[in-house]
């Protein structure tokens, strides 16, 4: 299933990197707690691509289930 999520960056941050101030990374975690005591999780980091004035996934993960 396709999930999409929304992550607001200032914009004078976003102008700044563009220009002259180096990357711009965005880290997500999602932890899934269970009901019998377990948990899980994923997450991912992107990083600004000025170029495409978009977020490029450059890392992503899904850590096994913790009793």
């Amino acid at each position: 299933m396709e999930k999409k999520y929304w992550i607001f960056v200032d914009s004078e941050l976003i102008e700044k990197a563009k220009h002259d101030s180096g990357p711009i990374y965005v880290t997500v975690y999602f932890l899934y707690e269970f009901t019998g005591g377990g948990k899980s999780g994923y997450g991912m980091i992107s990083q600004l691509d000025a170029n495409s004035n978009t977020f490029v996934h450059i890392d992503m993960w899904v850590d096994q289930e913790v009793s």
